[in-house]
Formats: structure tokens, C-alpha cells, sequence
């Protein structure tokens, strides 16, 4: 008859309360096998179903609830750890905000391909390139990015800069900014705060609206105050209220918009300077004052005053000559060719 040897068994009890040395012991509640240590009796586990079904899986491959089995080149098909998943040479976060944190230890460096990432600190606010080899670096352009305001030491844009490149409510360069190609601004108002402004443009092209109707003057002025406490306005304009009239005015009260307001408090018009040539000036719609000694060849006389109730006589280029008035009686007679008074006339001798 066969020897059957049967040891300690529970359905109940996860654990044997105590085992003589080297007694065994099963229980199906845990499904773990015991044995009583030989040094000092104490409940060793060293086995059960529970351990074999971690390992009854193919190697390799990550099984939910089971041990990890290399292959036979020590890999293993994935890994998962917290919030991350490790699948061939693709790293996966199921994070709810997606980040993946490596903290280096201590002082310690973060290397990839051999080469510390990023390469030695730079200096405050430097920006870190790449030279499009796999290789980074810190390069002097300072900057930051925030909601407000981005600020830039230098900047050269070499390509075309998009409204939506840069979004911010302001942009401001300490040092230059360089545009190699076309520059456009669209809003409401342009402001240069600049003691020299250079333009290479010889003819500046103004009121690009204007193109399908005379509705705006078009222009320039400048702001000056005279008194200390009022601003007043001044420039030169195409005037289209006024049939395309070109005026100069003055302390103009009223700041021009689309059109100059010449019935602005203050507005007068502005005094010219300067030499005027053309093959027919027309002087119309008034007088010409403060010219003294308008010469014959202009139109005028040559002289600044007439004595009342005098005699205009010519004297070449050199403009009119007057001669006053004689008392009553008196005739005029040419002496020598100079047009003279005298009381009597001299029938001569014979």
C-alpha cells in the first residue's frame, strides 16, 4: 500500500499560527505554502499558487497582476509606472496636465546623446538654440515672455514677421529693431517718439483712402504753444472744401482730423517765405502789402511815397520820378528835358 504523507493544511487561516522546524504547510485562504524555520521556528513562506500565477505568462510581455518577465535579450515589451508609460522608444503621460518631470539629483546633469542638456548655464536671461545638428547652446539675446510685456535687447527679423508670431499688449526694444523686408501696421494710430526720423522714400503717399472721393485734406502739421497754456496747430494742407487749395495756416485751436477746421478759434494763415517762379503768377483775390519800392518791370513805380496832387514822370529803368505840385499860375515847361515849374515864360529877343 502506498505511503501517503500529508502536511499542515487550512481553507480558513492565511497564515499558520506556528510550525515546528521544518514542518510544511499549506493554506488554499492565501495560497501560499509555509515552513517552519530550522533556526527558530518562525512561519517562512516559500511558495504557493499565488506565486506561480505571477509568472504564468508569456516572457516579455507586461500582464495586469503578474510578475515582470524578461525575454531572452532581458526586455521587456513595456513598462508602466504611476502616470507614465514606458513602450518601446515613446514615452506616454496620462498626467491630467501632461508633464513629465526628470529632476536630476543634486547638482547632477540631465544627458542625452552624451551630451549634457542644456549644455552649461547660460547667463541670465539667455536664450537657448539649437545649431539644427542636435546640438544646443546659450545664446546673448535677452528677452522673456509674459502676458503684458515682452522686451527684446535686439532683434532681426530676416523673413516675414506675422501678426500672430507675436502676440502681445506691448512690444518694446532697448537697443534696434531691424525689418529687412516689408513692415505693416494696422491699427488706428502710429506714434514715433524719435529725434531724427530718415525716410529714403523721396515722395511720401498720403490719404490712400482718398482714391474714390475728395473727402479729406490732405497734409501735415505740428502742435506749438506760444503762450504757455494753450496748444494751437500749424502746417500746410490740401484744402478739399475749398477746391483743392493748398493753404498755410496757424495757431489753429482745433486739432486737425480727417480735415483742417478753418473756422477753428485762432486759425489764421501762416506767413510764407520764400521765392516764387512761374511762366504766369497770378495774384488774385486780395492786395499785395508790405513790398516797398515795387520796381516799374513788376508793375509798380519804383517809389514809396507820391506827394499829393503831384506829376509821375518816367526815368528809364530806374523807375518814376513825381515832382509836386506847382502854385496856382504856374506852368510846366521841360528844362533840358527835366519837366520844371516856372511862373513866367521868356519870348527871347530880337
Amino acid at each position: 500500500m502506498a505511503q501517503i504523507v500529508k502536511i499542515k493544511r487550512s481553507t480558513t487561516t492565511a497564515v499558520p499560527p506556528t510550525l515546528n522546524k521544518g514542518e510544511l504547510a499549506y493554506s488554499s485562504n492565501s495560497n501560499k505554502l509555509f515552513i517552519g524555520n530550522p533556526g527558530d521556528s518562525a512561519v517562512d513562506v516559500i511558495g504557493g499558487k499565488l506565486y506561480v500565477d505571477y509568472l504564468d505568462h508569456a516572457a516579455g510581455t507586461l500582464t495586469n497582476s503578474s510578475a515582470l518577465i524578461t525575454d531572452s535579450s532581458g526586455k521587456i515589451d513595456q513598462l508602466k509606472v504611476d502616470n507614465l508609460t514606458f513602450n518601446g522608444n515613446t514615452i506616454i503621460s496620462t498626467d491630467t496636465n501632461g508633464d513629465i518631470n526628470i529632476t536630476p539629483n543634486a547638482s547632477g546633469d540631465l544627458v542625452l546623446d552624451g551630451v549634457k542638456w542644456p549644455q552649461a548655464d547660460g547667463s541670465a536671461n539667455y536664450l537657448l538654440t539649437t545649431n539644427g545638428s542636435g546640438q544646443t547652446s546659450w545664446t546673448a539675446v535677452q528677452g522673456q515672455t509674459a502676458t503684458d510685456n515682452v522686451t527684446f535687447n535686439d532683434v532681426t527679423v530676416n523673413g516675414v514677421l506675422n501678426s500672430d508670431d507675436i502676440t502681445a499688449v506691448n512690444l518694446t526694444t532697448s537697443g534696434n529693431l531691424m525689418v529687412t523686408g516689408n513692415l505693416t501696421v494696422n491699427g488706428t494710430t502710429t506714434t514715433v517718439n524719435t529725434a531724427t526720423m530718415t525716410v529714403e522714400d523721396p515722395l511720401m503717399s498720403l490719404a490712400s483712402s482718398n482714391n474714390t472721393a475728395d473727402t479729406v485734406d490732405i497734409g501735415f502739421y505740428g502742435i506749438h504753444d506760444t503762450t504757455g497754456s494753450q496748444d494751437a496747430y500749424s502746417g500746410l494742407f490740401r484744402d478739399a472744401g475749398d477746391s483743392g487749395k493748398w493753404k498755410f495756416f496757424k495757431d489753429n485751436q482745433a486739432a486737425p482730423t480727417t480735415v483742417v477746421n478753418t473756422a477753428g478759434t485762432g486759425y489764421e494763415i501762416a506767413t510764407v517765405v520764400a521765392h516764387l517762379e512761374d511762366s504766369a503768377t497770378a495774384i488774385t483775390g486780395g492786395s499785395i502789402t508790405g513790398i516797398t519800392d515795387l520796381a516799374v518791370a513788376d508793375g509798380g513805380t519804383g517809389r514809396s511815397s507820391l506827394t499829393t496832387n503831384g506829376l509821375l514822370y518816367g526815368n528809364g529803368i530806374n523807375g518814376i520820378l513825381a515832382t509836386p505840385a506847382a502854385a496856382d499860375g504856374y506852368m510846366l515847361v521841360s528844362n533840358s528835358g527835366v519837366p520844371t515849374w516856372v511862373g513866367s515864360i521868356n519870348g527871347g529877343t530880337f
